[in-house]
């Protein structure tokens, strides 16, 4: 994102605790029309996404043979979770000049794996892209939406306060994880 040329606000590993739901985000990036969620994976294997949604897991030895497929759990089911918390904490403390557009987007973030989306709806196609592509689809979102009502940079540092304020990063006890006298 940082040669996008997009003006942005971008947060990392914020963790919102609100109204007895948590959401731990990757990535927010507030532009002057949207606020971007990112999911990052760093999946192994080849990704296959089904006709329904279903995520498919499939691992191959180095010859390219088989040796598991397994279901997992959707990053975008995550990913959506995430937004609708998001969406609820800003809604309750800003007013919006227009619609809160809120897109959560799957970086697959392994260059390795391959993603099959040929089968999948249109709404998780839009919503998973590769690393690499990450700078042309915010682009084209940001020229989507150029006559949507843009954001104010106030609003726009008016969210960050309120992300900042409910950011709450899990504490982790190193010494006690790792048996470590003090």
């Amino acid at each position: 994102v940082r040669h996008s040329n997009i003006p942005m606000l971008v947060f990392h590993d914020i963790r919102i605790e609100y109204e007895g739901f948590i959401a731990q985000m990757d990535f927010i990036l507030i532009t002057k029309t949207s606020v971007y969620i990112l999911e990052t994976k760093r999946l192994s294997g080849d990704i296959e996404v089904t006709s329904t949604g279903d995520f498919i897991r499939n691992i191959k030895d180095i010859n390219g043979a088989l040796i598991k497929r397994e279901g997992m759990y959707s990053p975008i089911t995550q990913s959506q979770r995430q937004a609708s918390i998001l969406r609820q904490l800003l809604m309750d403390h800003l007013d919006f000049p227009g619609e809160l557009i809120i897109r959560p987007l799957v970086v697959i973030a392994n260059p390795k794996s391959i993603v099959d989306l040929s089968k999948a709806p249109i709404s998780i196609k839009d919503s998973i892209i590769k690393y690499d592509q990450l700078i042309r689809n915010l682009r084209e979102s940001e020229y989507k939406l150029e006559n949507q009502p843009r954001f104010k940079e106030s609003l726009m540092e008016s969210m960050a306060d309120v992300i900042l304020h409910y950011d709450m990063p899990k504490k982790v006890d190193y010494n006690a994880k790792y048996g470590l006298a003090v």
